[in-house]
């Protein structure tokens, strides 16, 4: 990504050659801006033509992406400290005290913490020993072990050497498991801009290709490492969370199987994901032990096909959280990483919510749905309620939650406060009705 001019700017802003004169003289229809603008997901940006040149408008991913000779870095509005914290938490990499690096306070990318990360995860599990599995062998020996091969001994009569034809087992650093941590480190050193940083991604790469034969890294090879995950390696699963991340950010990855796949013209992550990670995680660690998280329940006979083409199948939806409290659901909770009070509750996703207020209400008892939105200090929520035919009043909300308070609870490992705060999060119960409708 070198080369050209580099032009910041945060999520959730816009720029245009007015404000900056790298944008002079480009126009979203030149063909390299065009083949890039049509590579990058739907919604990630939006590039238009204004009196002088380009106007960009970032969404919620950040990153550094290539347009044409142009070079873009979207930055994520939380600042460094709670970035790195927010990360290493959702990632589950938050057993071990993590402290942001210097360089990252003073000029960080998204890519950068991701790296570091993964560093310190890489150095982790070696000085712990890297995974060893057993695999089997074939070979002549001097010194025969596991069982003689007595197809091959047959095959080479009269032997004519001091050593038998063996099928054996020997452990092996070289799997899945191993290749995964080696090909991440080599691809997050393709992309940090920082070069001590690059060096020592380089340096660890060089360590696990000692043990395991290189591999390309692309979902089969994630894949493969699922496969194998087994309690004896539970301790890779953030080292491979944080390759997957990578991985998707090209575009190459199946976080969401549903999601863009054609590779990208740079590297950019859906900081939604990263909150909806996150959210779930917060949740699942601080309410009590009576609540259960299920992350991604699907609705599966909410919808039958009663006549269409053959193919054709019922749409199953599935809330991003569902709360129960002793196997009772509790509240349907939709993570949403945009500003709804402020912006007004959109149509489709008022549908979306009274979906779920109605599929999860059994008997008569209401189970209200709530989307929860990330802030920085400005709490607040919002309630509607669903009058049906029949049946009791449903409840739908919208609840913005001060996401920098909770990643400082964390980062002090303050769990009274913490526990706090997830309850009020998980609160089921409307605040007093106030003045005023939430518009859509």
């Amino acid at each position: 990504m070198s080369g050209g001019p580099t032009v910041t700017l945060q999520e959730w802003s816009s720029i245009d050659a007015t404000a900056e004169p790298a944008l002079a003289d480009l126009w979203p229809d030149t063909p390299a801006i065009a083949m890039a603008t049509a590579g990058l997901p739907g919604n990630a940006l939006r590039v238009e033509a204004c009196r002088t040149g380009l106007q960009i408008s970032a969404r919620q991913h950040v990153g550094m992406v290539r347009l044409g000779p142009l070079t873009l870095r979207i930055q994520p509005k939380l600042p460094p400290g709670d970035l790195w914290t927010a990360l290493a938490f959702s990632l589950g990499l938050d057993a071990v005290p993590r402290y942001e690096s210097v360089d990252d306070v003073l000029d960080g990318d998204f890519i950068d913490d991701l790296a570091r990360l993964l560093l310190d995860e890489s150095d982790r599990l070696w000085r712990l020993g890297p995974h060893r599995t057993y695999q089997t062998a074939a070979d002549w020996l001097a010194s025969p072990r596991g069982r003689p091969d007595l197809t091959v001994l047959s095959r080479h009569q009269p032997l004519r050497r001091a050593a038998l034809p063996c099928r054996f087992h020997e452990r092996s650093a070289d799997n899945a498991t191993n290749a995964a941590v080696q090909a991440g480190l080599m691809l997050a050193a393709s992309l940090v801009r920082s070069l001590g940083l690059r060096s020592a991604l380089q340096r660890a790469q060089r360590l696990w290709a000692d043990v395991c034969a290189p591999r390309p890294l692309d979902a089969n090879l994630l894949a493969d490492a699922r496969r194998q995950r087994s309690r004896l390696n539970a301790r890779y699963d953030g080292a491979h969370a944080l390759v997957e991340l990578l991985l998707v950010g090209l575009g190459r990855g199946e976080l969401e199987r549903e999601g863009h796949t054609t590779p990208l013209p740079g590297f950019l992550v859906d900081m939604s994901s990263v909150w909806e990670r996150f959210l779930e995680r917060f949740l699942e660690a601080f309410l009590p032990p009576g609540v259960q998280v299920a992350p991604q329940r699907t609705l599966r006979h909410l919808y039958r096909v009663a006549k269409a083409p053959s193919g054709w199948h019922p749409p199953r939806p599935r809330p991003d959280l569902v709360l129960s409290d002793h196997g009772a659901p509790s509240m349907v909770i939709d993570a949403k990483y945009r500003d709804i009070l402020a912006r007004g509750l959109p149509r489709e996703i008022l549908y979306q919510m009274s979906v779920y207020a109605l599929a999860w209400s059994t008997h008569g008892d209401g189970v209200p749905a709530v989307a929860i939105c990330p802030s920085r200090g400005h709490p607040g929520e919002a309630w509607l309620t669903i009058h049906p035919p029949k049946g009791g009043v449903r409840h739908i909300g919208v609840r913005t939650v001060d996401w920098s308070a909770a990643l400082a609870a964390v980062r002090r490992r303050d769990h009274a406060a913490a526990q706090e705060m997830a309850a009020t999060w998980s609160a089921s119960t409307p605040a007093p009705p106030q003045a005023g409708v939430v518009g859509a």
